[in-house]
This record gives structure tokens, C-alpha cells and sequence, in this order.
């Protein structure tokens, strides 16, 4: 059995990528559905450690059927744009 899935509508149509979320984001839903599964908060500190939570995937990665871009944000010192504003 295999399942195909891809969006109904696609953001840019005109490449062969899709964005499908910031990794922060997945790691933010694990947390939650841990602590409020249900939306309601259950546990104000997982049983899990922390080092559980989160996607490792390996510096090095080069997948053959999931391509995957990183992007690291890293601030502008040159302009100083390091603090907010």
C-alpha cells in the first residue's frame, strides 16, 4: 500500500519545491501534543527529556526521494542588525 500526498493547491506552482513548515514549528507541536493533548493543559513539564523532543536529521543529508533545503538565519552584523528594534 502507498500513499501519495501533496497540497491541494500549490503556493508556487512554477517550482519544484514546496515549503512545508519551519522546523521550530514541528518541534512546537510535539511539544504540545504532550503537554495539551486535547488543547487543555495536562503537564507544565514533559516526562520526556528534552533531547526527545525535535527531528534530527543529519548535517550531511541528501535525500534521493524528500530533498531538503536549510536555510540558517543568522543576523546582519555588518549592518547591526542584531537587537530588535
Amino acid at each position: 500500500m502507498s500513499f501519495r500526498v501533496r497540497p491541494q493547491e500549490r503556493s508556487n506552482p512554477d517550482q519544484n519545491f514546496e515549503i512545508i513548515g519551519y522546523l521550530s514549528e514541528m518541534i512546537s507541536r510535539q511539544f504540545n501534543d504532550v503537554t495539551a493533548p486535547r488543547g487543555s493543559v495536562k503537564l507544565l513539564s514533559p516526562t520526556e527529556e528534552p533531547d526527545t523532543f525535535g527531528v534530527v536529521i543529519p548535517s550531511g543529508y541528501r535525500g534521493q526521494v524528500l530533498g531538503l533545503w536549510r536555510f540558517q538565519m543568522t543576523p546582519n552584523v555588518a549592518l547591526g542588525m542584531t537587537g530588535a528594534r
